[in-house]
């Protein structure tokens, strides 16, 4: 399955491009002496891409008796997005990204405590909507959204023992781009990768579970060609 979404995503921008280069290359007819020379159009980018860092937190994987509770894959948070625009407003997106954080058991009143590692890779694919920018020039703020569906692939290691799960997730995501010049800019982006972790995958025991929320929260840097 993850390598699936790897490939479609991939073959999605790679068309795309594609269609824009072949578009943007092609000759441009010359107008008769009779009809009127149309007004010139601002080109689109070619593509933008958008490397960040930030934070990964995951929701709980199982929830058992008492209250108690397992959750891992909270920490820090490194990815890259890749936009094709089709036009000012959408974009087709790809999104590759990795957490780290620790495995651990959730236990009222004592809090709870870490009992292993869990990393987290993310790969999706969507679309970004612009929002029309709010100022112009240097600092502008184009606000945007983001939707898409992919995989989150989970390897999970405690004591020497290690597994791992792969599940389907969509995600959908708000965000703000700020100009810093021409062709680079700040990126602020809030992110909820919803999906359900694949138990009997992980651990080889049919355990039920629930869909879950896990939140990014990340800064990085646009970079438009």
């Amino acid at each position: 399955m993850l390598s699936f979404v790897r490939i479609a995503c991939a073959l999605t921008l790679i068309t795309a491009l594609s269609v824009k280069v072949a578009a943007q290359t092609a000759p441009t007819p010359q107008p008769s002496s009779q009809s009127p020379v149309p007004s010139p159009k601002s080109s689109l980018s070619l593509v933008q891409i958008a490397p960040y860092a930030g934070y990964y937190y995951a929701g709980n994987l199982a929830d058992g008796p008492l209250g108690t509770s397992l959750s891992g894959g909270s920490g820090p948070l490194y990815g890259m997005q890749l936009a094709v625009p089709i036009t000012k407003s959408l974009s087709l997106l790809g999104n590759a990204a990795y957490a780290d954080g620790n495995l651990r058991v959730g236990v009222p009143i004592l809090g709870g405590f870490d009992v292993g590692s869990a990393k987290t890779w993310l790969f999706d694919g969507g679309i970004q909507l612009n929002a029309p920018t709010l100022t112009r020039g240097r600092g502008a703020l184009v606000p945007f959204a983001q939707a898409g569906v992919g995989a989150a692939r989970h390897a999970i290691d405690v004591s020497g023992l290690s597994s791992r799960s792969t599940n389907f997730v969509w995600n959908a995501g708000l965000g703000v781009d700020v100009a810093l010049g021409s062709s680079v800019g700040l990126r602020l982006l809030a992110k909820d990768y919803v999906g359900k972790f694949d138990m009997q995958e992980a651990t080889g025991f049919d355990v039920s579970s629930k869909s879950r929320d896990n939140w990014s929260f990340v800064a990085g840097l646009t970079f438009t060609f």
